[in-house]
């Protein structure tokens, strides 16, 4: 596993909500959550990296169309092709998020990235 990003202990993050999708599981590291929450970078947000217990919940958001809003972990597995979205969403009620994301959480072998082509 290797971080794409380091933070300070005062960095400041805000909460997000994920909704797992309702079909079953897609692989995704969300899809192992015991709770609900993961986090994204805000300046005014409500807690510290430091208060993070799970730095694995950490994501960096993108905008990768007009309306379409990613989140990319930042601890991501080394060798494997991703990150791809799998199916869950990321929002909160705090008027900090704007946003209904699509989690790119999902990781795949070389290989098994191969076979879906076929």
């Amino acid at each position: 596993m290797k971080a794409t990003k380091q933070f300070k202990p005062t960095d400041r993050f805000l909460a997000l909500n994920v909704y797992q999708f309702p079909l079953g599981n897609t692989g995704g590291i969300t899809d192992m959550l015991t709770t609900e929450s993961i986090y994204i970078p805000c300046q005014d947000g409500p807690t510290e990296f430091k208060d993070i217990i799970f730095p694995d919940r950490i994501f960096i958001p993108e905008q990768r169309g007009e309306n379409y809003f990613a989140l990319i972990p930042v601890i991501q597995p080394e060798g494997l092709i991703g990150p791809m979205a799998g199916g869950n969403l990321a929002t909160s009620s705090d008027s900090r998020c704007n946003h209904i994301y699509h989690i790119h959480d999902r990781f795949e072998t070389q290989q098994h990235y191969n076979s879906n082509f076929i």
